[in-house]
C-alpha cells in the first residue's frame, strides 16, 4: 500500500529536514511553506484511500509490507482519525510558527511533523506488534513535544514531564505484556507474523481454550490504553501535564496522540467483545468493572474541573472526563459483540465524532490560554476583561467553550447528542441509568463553560486592548469554522462513514 507507506515516510523525512533548517536558522516563512507539504500531500492521499475502501465488499483497503500480508489496512475508523490529525495538527503548527519566534519553532514544528507520521503509522497499522511500534514512535515524538520550550520553560514543567514519562513507560510495559498474552492465547508459541492482525486475533478469540489468559491480556491492554487517556484510577499525570507543558506542546498533543489514544482504545477493547459474548460471568464482571470506571470518571474529572481555579487544569480535568463517556459507548459496542473494524467501524461514528469534536475544541481553548499566559493570566479570576485585551481570541475561545458546553448549533452539541442518543436507544436498565449520568454532568461542564465565559467578558476598568495578529489567529479560526460547520451540517464531515 504505497499510499499510507509514502504518507507515514513523508511526515518523517519532513520532519528531519524541518530540523536542519532550524539548525541553519530559517525563516518563518520557509518553514510554514516546509511543514506544509507533507500535510497537503495527506489531503491528496486521504480520499484516494477512501475510494479504495469504499470499493472494497468488507470496506476495508488493505496492503502488504515487508513481506507481511494486511501490514496495512484503511477502514472507516482509521481514516476518520487520520482526516482530524492532519487538519488539526496543520492548522495548530501554522499557528505557532507565526506566534512565536524563529528559534523557538523549529524543534517543536518538526517533533509535531514526527508525531503526526507515526499517528499515521498507528491509525494505519493492522499487524498488531507494528501498532505496538508506531504507538512508541508517537510517545516519543510526545516527549520531544513536550521538551519545546516555546517561549520558556515554566516551573512545573519538569515534575509535568517526569510524570508523564513513566506513566507511560507503565502503560507500554502493560501493553506489550498484554500483547504477549494475547498473541500467546490465540497462535501459541509457533505464531506466524503475518497472521498477528487484528482481524485473525479477533475470529481467533472464540477459539481460545484459555480463558484466563484471555482475560488477563484484556486487563492488561485495558490498564495501559486507560492510563494513557487518562481514566480513573490512572488519571494523576494528566492535569499536571496540561497545567504544567506550555501551551502549544499540549494542543498539538491533543489532535494527535490524544486521539490516537483514543482509536486504539476503541479498537482494543472491543477486539474482545467475542469473549464477553462466549463468558457471560467474565461479560458481566468486566463490564461492571469497565462501567464504575467509566462512571467515576466523569464525576471525578468533571467536579475537580467545577472546582479549579487555575484554567488549565480546570481542562486537565475535562479531559479526564471525557474518557468516561468514552468508556461508556465502548461497553455499548462489547456488549452487542461490535468489534469497531471493517464494516463495523461504522458502528464507531458517535465514540469517534465526540472524541474529534472534544480534541478540536479542547486544543484551540489551550492554544488560545496560551497566548493568554504570555501576559500573565493563569487563574480563573484573572480572565476578567479578557473581551477588552485580546478581544478576537476571547471569541474564538467562548465559542469553543460553548462547543465543550455543547450548546447548539455546535459540533460538541451533535456530539454528546450521539452520545445520549446511543445510549437510550439500547433500552436497557444499565445504559438508560448509563445516558442519565451523563446528561447531569453535561450540566456540569456546561456550567464551568459559561462561568469562563462570564469572567472573561466581565468589564475591568485597568486594561487596554493588546494588538492581535490575524496570522496568529487565522488558523484557530478555521478549526472553530469546523466546529460551528460540523454542528450545523455533521453530515460532510463524517464522510469515512458513509456507505
Amino acid at each position: 500500500m504505497i499510499e499510507v507507506i509514502s504518507t507515514i515516510s513523508i511526515f518523517i523525512i519532513f520532519s528531519l529536514v524541518v530540523f536542519f533548517m532550524g539548525r541553519f536558522r530559517a525563516g518563518k516563512l520557509s518553514l510554514a511553506l516546509v511543514s506544509m507539504i507533507p500535510y497537503a500531500y495527506s489531503y491528496i492521499i486521504l480520499p484516494i484511500l477512501w475510494f479504495g475502501m469504499i470499493n472494497s465488499k468488507e470496506k476495508l483497503f488493505t496492503g502488504d509490507f515487508l513481506g507481511i500480508k494486511d501490514f496495512f489496512v484503511v477502514d472507516p475508523l482509521s481514516l476518520f482519525y487520520s482526516g482530524v490529525t492532519a487538519l488539526a495538527a496543520n492548522m495548530l503548527i501554522l499557528h505557532i510558527i507565526s506566534r512565536f519566534g524563529d528559534r523557538e519553532i523549529a524543534p517543536i514544528v518538526s517533533s509535531a511533523l514526527f508525531t503526526t507520521g507515526a499517528v499515521f503509522g498507528t491509525l494505519f497499522s493492522h499487524n498488531i506488534l507494528a501498532i505496538f511500534m508506531f504507538w512508541e514512535m508517537t510517545l516519543a515524538g510526545v516527549v520531544g513535544l513536550s521538551l519545546c520550550p516555546c517561549g520558556g520553560y515554566r516551573k512545573q514543567t519538569h515534575e509535568a514531564m517526569m510524570k508523564m514519562v513513566v506513566m507511560t513507560s507503565i502503560s507500554s510495559a502493560f501493553l506489550i505484556a498484554g500483547i504477549g498474552l494475547l498473541i500467546t492465547s490465540v497462535s501459541g508459541p509457533n505464531f506466524d507474523l503475518s497472521s498477528l492482525n487484528l482481524l485473525y486475533i479477533w475470529e481467533k478469540i472464540p477459539e481460545a481454550k484459555n480463558v484466563q489468559l484471555l482475560v488477563m491480556s484484556f486487563v492488561l491492554i485495558a490498564v495501559a490504553l486507560l492510563t494513557d487517556a487518562g481514566a480513573v484510577p490512572f488519571y494523576m499525570w494528566l492535569p499536571d501535564y496540561v497545567s504544567g507543558i506550555v501551551a502549544p506542546p499540549v494542543a498539538l498533543v491533543l489532535v494527535t496522540s490524544d486521539l490516537a489514544a483514543y482509536y486504539l482504545l476503541g479498537r482494543f477493547m472491543t477486539i474482545f467483545s467475542h469473549l464477553f459474548q462466549t463468558v457471560k460471568l467474565t461479560q458481566l464482571a468486566i463490564i461492571t468493572l469497565i462501567a464504575t470506571i467509566g462512571i467515576f470518571s466523569i464525576v471525578l474529572g468533571e467536579l475537580s474541573a467545577l472546582s479549579q481555579g487555575r484554567v488549565r487544569r480546570l481542562f486537565g480535568y475535562s479531559m479526564v472526563s471525557d474518557a468516561g463517556y468514552s468508556l461508556l459507548l465502548i461497553i455499548l459496542y462489547n456488549v452487542n459483540g461490535v468489534f469497531l473494524f471493517g464494516n463495523s467501524a461504522y458502528m464507531a461514528m458517535p465514540y469517534a465524532y465526540f472524541t474529534a469534536a472534544s480534541g478540536i475544541a479542547l486544543a484551540v481553548i489551550i492554544a488560545i490560554l496560551g497566548s493568554f499566559e504570555d501576559i500573565g493570566v493563569f487563574r480563573l479570576q484573572q480572565l476578567q476583561g479578557m473581551h477588552m485585551r485580546l478581544p478576537f481570541s476571547t471569541i474564538l475561545l467562548s465559542i469553543s467553550l460553548l462547543s465543550m458546553a455543547g450548546i447548539p448549533p455546535l459540533a460538541g452539541f451533535v456530539a454528546k447528542y450521539l452520545v445520549i442518543f446511543s445510549l437510550v436507544a439500547t433500552n436497557m436498565p444499565i445504559f438508560l441509568v448509563a445516558a442519565f449520568i451523563a446528561s447531569l454532568f453535561f450540566v456540569v461542564s456546561a456550567a464551568y463553560s459559561f462561568r469562563l465565559i462570564k469572567i472573561s467578558f466581565s468589564p475591568r476598568e485597568d486594561v487596554s486592548r493588546i494588538e492581535e495578529r490575524k496570522s496568529d489567529l487565522i488558523p484557530l479560526a478555521i478549526l472553530v469554522l469546523t466546529l460551528i460547520l460540523a454542528g450545523i451540517i455533521p453530515t460532510p464531515f463524517l464522510w469515512t462513514f458513509r456507505r
